[in-house]
C-alpha cells in the first residue's frame, strides 16, 4: 500500500482520495486514473457544506496543497461500494 495522498479522476461518477500519510511516505505515481498524487505528510480536512464534500490535504507546514469541491452523492449513483481499480499491478 502507498504512503501518501491520492486523488482520482471521476471514474464513473465518483473519485477516490487515499490518505495516508504517517511514517515513511511512499509515492503512489500516477496512473491513468490519477488527477493528483503527492507524496507529502499532512492530514485530510474534510468538511460537508451544501450537499458537497470539500477535500483538502494540509501539510506540516498549514497550507492546502489540493483542495477538490465533490458532490455529496453522483449523479444516478446507488450507494453500493464502489468496483475494484486494478491498475495491472499487486
Amino acid at each position: 500500500h502507498e504512503h501518501d495522498y491520492q486523488r482520482s479522476k471521476p471514474l464513473k461518477g465518483t473519485v477516490y482520495v487515499i490518505s495516508g500519510a504517517a511514517t515513511h511516505l511512499r509515492d503512489g505515481g500516477y496512473r491513468r486514473f490519477t488527477a493528483v498524487s503527492r507524496a507529502r505528510h499532512h492530514f485530510l480536512d474534510l468538511w460537508v457544506v451544501d450537499g458537497k464534500v470539500v477535500v483538502q490535504p494540509v501539510g506540516h507546514d498549514r497550507t492546502a496543497f489540493d483542495r477538490a469541491v465533490l458532490p455529496l452523492r453522483a449523479e444516478g449513483r446507488s450507494s453500493l461500494p464502489p468496483e475494484r481499480i486494478s491498475s495491472g499491478n499487486s
